[in-house]
């Protein structure tokens, strides 16, 4: 069961293989970068999905959101997500979330 829910950027954990298995351009992270700077990333959809496994919220989709925050330092800014109280995600689980 997925809820709607808004994190900060400083919540969500990434997994480094997961996030370097989701290809995105480098258009999509200047795009993500200029809705973070607009303060418009709180209603960007699709909200970004994350998994809850109790301790952490682990990003599941829209890794080039996350690294338009990284680039422009800015974690504080919160986004959509929808979230899963789960397992931190595996590969099959971003297939099956696609």
């Amino acid at each position: 069961m997925l809820g709607l829910d808004y994190l900060k950027f400083r919540q969500l954990s990434v997994d480094e293989v997961l996030r370097c298995t989701e290809s995105f351009t480098e258009d999509a992270v200047r795009n993500a970068m200029a809705d973070i700077r607009s303060g418009s990333m709180r209603t960007a959809q699709p909200a970004m999905k994350v998994f809850f496994d109790g301790c952490q919220f682990w990003l599941a989709s829209h890794f080039h959101r996350h690294e338009a925050a990284r680039r422009l330092g800015a974690f504080q800014q919160e986004s959509g997500v929808r979230y899963s109280r789960a397992r931190k995600p595996t590969l099959c689980d971003m297939r099956w979330n696609a």
